[in-house]
């Protein structure tokens, strides 16, 4: 989303989102997986945010941080909206933090720039 944006076009406002995640935790389960004997040389694993969100709710919340003025179309999805299960990459000792609190680091980050 870009301030001088007019607008942009989003779907699936009630989707309970969680497909997002602080680069400091994934640096943090990367270094934790270095250290463990119990992911095999391939695996793949999903990672994402604990306790989702509306979509709506971190769409607002980023525009009203970063001051977007323009227009937010809602619209229905072309496909179904996911969440993201990360429960295998918990067993090898991911820590998940809330949608919310990945929020509260992202802005930070920006405010910080």
């Amino acid at each position: 989303m870009r301030k001088n944006e007019k607008s942009i076009n989003v779907s699936n406002p009630d989707h309970l989102f969680n497909n997002l995640i602080h680069e400091d935790k994934i640096a943090e389960f990367c270094e934790s997986l270095l250290s463990t004997s119990r992911v095999t040389q391939f695996q793949a694993f999903p990672i994402g945010s604990s306790d989702p969100l509306p979509l709506r709710q971190i769409v607002q919340r980023l525009a009203d941080e970063t001051q977007y003025k323009g227009e937010i179309k809602w619209q229905a999805g072309n496909s179904s909206p996911f969440s993201i299960d990360s429960t295998a990459a918990i067993k090898l000792g991911y820590k998940p933090i809330s949608t919310s609190a990945t929020l509260d680091l992202w802005m930070q980050d920006i405010k910080s720039t």
